[in-house]
């Protein structure tokens, strides 16, 4: 196991070293095309498409090198985001709770960070509540505060839409959704 791991890796590295300039832009062009999620239930076919017309434009307008035309083009949507925000700095999305029995089922279309679904389930009036992340669209990352001081790409501003306050009103909401299921009900 060991040895063919080697002999892997030493014909890989011999496979990159001998790549062309182009070759070793393409493949990291490939890459970060591959980070654009692409899948049906959340991602966007349109959002790599365009990243592709953004950086054919680029690299034929300024003769730039491929591998940095997504690096810009993340900038660019964080310029426009900036501006959108500014016009309407509230994110809106679909929230849903539903109640079943003692269990409740909340869905949102961000990824979380843990302590927000923590936070849920202890505030829940629910014997048992469970979160369902990604649901509907994708609203990216949500960091905590914590989390924004500790630097990781999921805080980065190109890797999300909403910051922790609007993780507290997201919690705050939930809550009161899941809650209300519960006002004025046997055991409630």
């Amino acid at each position: 196991m060991i040895l063919g791991l080697g002999i892997g890796l030493f014909f890989h590295t011999a496979w990159a070293m001998s790549m062309t300039e182009s070759q070793r832009d393409f493949r990291e062009l490939y890459r970060q095309l591959v980070e654009i999620n692409t899948t049906l239930s959340s991602g966007s076919c349109t959002e790599a498409a365009e990243a592709m017309a953004f950086c054919r434009a680029v690299a034929n307008e300024e003769d730039l090198n491929p591998r940095n035309c997504l690096e810009r083009m993340w900038h660019q949507q964080i310029v426009d985001r900036y501006e959108r925000q500014s016009r309407d700095p509230y994110y809106t999305m679909e929230l849903h709770a539903i109640r079943l029995g003692d269990v409740a089922i909340c869905t949102n279309p961000f990824e979380l960070y843990t302590e927000y679904g923590v936070r849920i389930k202890a505030r829940s009036k629910a014997v048992q509540t469970f979160v369902v992340q990604i649901a509907g669209a994708s609203g990216g990352y949500l960091p905590t505060k914590e989390a924004l001081q500790g630097g990781h790409y999921s805080t980065a501003v190109y890797s999300n839409l909403v910051g922790p306050k609007g993780g507290d009103v997201l919690v705050d909401e939930t809550v009161k959704a899941i809650n209300a299921m519960w006002e004025n009900s046997p055991g409630g």
